[in-house]
């Protein structure tokens, strides 16, 4: 069996240290024939043929099972001669049945060749096969050759173009479902943005290029991008484009619009709080008018689900500021607790980056921490503020600040409130289950509210309070050791004293005056 002949699609080379991409595109013809001969007639005739400006690229197969599997390997054939009998009588016919039902191929020309003389094509197979044109090859001279090849690339061209169409629809319910989701926010929007744009100009297995930009304080700067912009993510706009992409990019942003031309695309996107995005992106192949009208829609689309998000993220912001003051309004009731909502909530961030949680779990954890003691709002001041040793009775009393503090959020369908809810009810837990208010162990104790009992710990103790002066350093840290595997969990002591510097750091940066 003769080797597949292919020819690789796209070359790279480096030039002035930057990876460009040098884009090659041929129409690919397969020829499916176990007959060397017919091979080198056809391309012999065929060779210098072009089609809209592009060249031919031939792929070589001799059997049935080769022809299948270039055809698994590669989906964008363009046209396919296909021989009617190869090894078997029924070879042919077993490869359109393949690509057509199992490949589900609808767009690849078959041109059926046959060395037997018919008065006309067997009905059976016009009928029965989803063939283009059925030639014999004794009368296919070479102005019938190129007749076939033309047609049948040109009918390629066209349902390729409207498969992509479909593809552009079908992405553009995509983006619809995707960028609105509600845990997205304006970095996932850049990244998604250029992703699906970038997906959408992809032709013909040209890959497209582009990046996303943000523009502080007059300047633009590029967050995100692909193939040659992808070494200059966070570098400045100007260093990393053409002056001629620079002047459209402050274009777009100066008139506030959306752009496209022949092969490129400027989108520019702005919330009402003047938050701004643009993206770029080009292809090698013209912008047909099917593909700018799809691309129009679908720059709407991103305008809506930028603004969309950025409304989410002004909320989430407003919830964070919301939370941050209601913790300040329960330390204002005791002088000696100034700053502890804000360190707290910075040692829970640490240790839960130290736990490799989420991004977005760490996040919502250091927003939702400062409410681990909002429930003391509910103590009375007599038993809050008394300075010597509590009684066991107002001990059961501020106990209840867990629970009180659990229910003015457990109703709350936002994210940040629901976390505070949960917090504020588990964070005196202990991990051999002998804390408050449900006596829970190990696990069965969420790991925000984990986290955040080293950290009140730790801050607790180091900071002067109206019934103790502050512990050292040392001794607050020797405690925590000791409530390893007792008081707290294991893994989130190792982390706290892995991070103790970063720590310290932050205990410093938010000392008490």
């Amino acid at each position: 069996m003769k080797g597949v002949k292919m020819k690789q699609n796209f070359m790279f080379k480096k030039d002035k240290e930057e990876i460009k991409l040098e884009k090659v595109k041929k129409w690919k013809v397969l020829i499916a024939d176990d007959e060397e001969q017919v091979h080198e007639i056809t391309k012999l005739v065929l060779k210098s043929v072009k089609f809209n400006g592009l060249k031919i690229e031939f792929i070589d197969t001799y059997s049935e099972e080769e022809t299948k599997e270039v055809l698994r390997m590669t989906s964008d054939i363009a046209v396919l001669f296909l021989d009617v009998v190869m090894e078997n009588d029924d070879s042919g016919l077993n490869i359109v049945k393949y690509l057509r039902d199992e490949l589900k191929n609808n767009t690849t020309q078959i041109i059926m060749r046959t060395g037997q003389t018919f008065e006309s094509p067997p009905k059976e197979i016009i009928e029965n096969y989803e063939i283009n044109d059925f030639k014999e090859k004794a009368g296919l001279t070479s102005d019938k050759l190129y007749m076939s090849l033309i047609q049948g690339l040109r009918s390629y061209k066209n349902l390729d173009q409207l498969n992509k169409s479909k593809r552009v629809l079908k992405g553009i319910v995509t983006v619809s479902s995707d960028l609105f989701l509600e845990n997205n926010s304006i970095n996932n929007f850049t990244d998604n943005s250029l992703k699906y744009l970038i997906s959408f100009l992809d032709s013909e297995n040209i890959p497209s290029s582009g990046f996303a930009v943000i523009e502080e304080m007059g300047n633009f700067k590029i967050v995100a991008g692909t193939f040659e912009y992808s070494n200059h993510i966070n570098s400045s706009l100007k260093s990393a484009v053409s002056e001629k992409v620079y002047k459209k990019i402050e274009e777009a942003h100066k008139e506030e619009k959306s752009f496209i031309e022949k092969r490129e695309l400027f989108g520019y996107f702005k919330s009402r709080n003047g938050i701004k995005n643009l993206l770029y992106a080009k292809t090698e192949i013209d912008l047909s008018e099917i593909d700018k009208k799809l691309l129009k829609v679908f720059s709407k689309q991103l305008t809506s689900a930028f603004e969309n998000i950025c409304l989410k993220q002004e909320i989430i912001d407003t919830q964070k500021e919301i939370i941050l003051k209601l913790g300040e309004v329960v330390e204002t009731r005791s002088k000696d607790t100034a700053n502890h909502v804000l360190r707290v909530s910075e040692y829970s961030e640490i240790i839960a980056s130290g736990l490799n949680l989420g991004k977005k779990q760490q996040e919502l954890l250091k927003s939702a921490s400062p409410m681990h003691d909002i429930g003391k709002i509910g103590i009375p001041d007599a038993i809050l503020k008394k300075p010597g040793k509590l009684t066991k009775e107002e001990f059961e009393i501020i106990k209840n600040h867990t629970t009180i503090g659990f229910k003015i959020f457990e109703k709350s369908e936002y994210q940040i409130l629901k976390a505070a809810s949960i917090i504020a009810r588990g964070h005196h837990e202990k991990w051999d289950g002998t804390g408050y208010p449900d006596g829970l162990r190990g696990e069965e104790i969420h790991i925000f509210a984990r986290i955040v009992a080293v950290a009140d710990v730790f801050d607790a103790l180091t900071n002067k309070r109206v019934y103790k002066a502050p512990w050292g350093v040392d001794d607050a840290i020797n405690l925590i050791k000791k409530g390893r595997g007792f008081h707290f969990d294991p893994k989130v002591v190792d982390v706290f004293l892995d991070n103790l510097d970063e720590i310290l750091k932050v205990k410093d940066l938010y000392s008490r005056v």
